[in-house]
């Protein structure tokens, strides 16, 4: 996947779309929303990415978390071929509504979604107040992201596409 860790530090790679007559000023994939992986986003947590940079948002940088909440889009990403042993791996935060918020892979020639998934883990643990808290319980999740892995091994030599959805609010 062509930047599939964001680590060119803006959505290079990936195609964003809008959900309403192309409505960009509430578009959910903007290249602001590319962060530093070591920020403490507004709940003093670390988003946990495993690179330089993370697609999340930090209300402290002026934009209210309001405006964040509100904005809806797809995020497309490049097409893929799965190979190996079809196992894949990714990282969700955020996404409290899993039924408007999710991670879909797509056969790339008919985009017949495949799978879905959802953060499910979405505030699961004890909110803390500040970081030493957060590094004695990293299991507050809500910006932070959390690790998942997927069998897509039936589909093995298939070209994908992974599309990343938020339908708002």
């Amino acid at each position: 996947i062509v930047n599939g860790g964001f680590e060119t530090g803006d959505l290079t790679g990936w195609t964003v779309s809008t959900l309403f007559k192309g409505e960009t000023n509430i578009q959910a994939f903007i290249d602001e929303g590319i962060r530093d992986n070591t920020t403490f986003f507004t709940f003093n947590a670390p988003y946990n990415g495993l690179g330089q940079f993370v697609y999340g948002f930090d209300d402290r940088d002026g934009t209210p978390k309001d405006l964040w909440n509100e904005r809806m889009g797809k995020l497309t990403s490049s097409q893929f071929v799965l190979g190996g042993s079809g196992w894949i791996s990714f990282l969700l935060g955020g996404g409290k509504n899993h039924y408007l918020c999710y991670l879909s892979i797509r056969l790339a020639n008919n985009n017949i979604e495949i799978a879905r998934f959802g953060n499910q883990a979405f505030k699961e643990g004890d909110y803390w107040l500040d970081e030493v808290q957060a590094i004695v319980n990293p299991e507050y999740y809500e910006a932070n992201l959390v690790h998942y892995v997927a069998d897509l091994s039936n589909y093995i030599g298939e070209t994908l596409i992974i599309e990343l959805v938020d339908l708002g609010g």
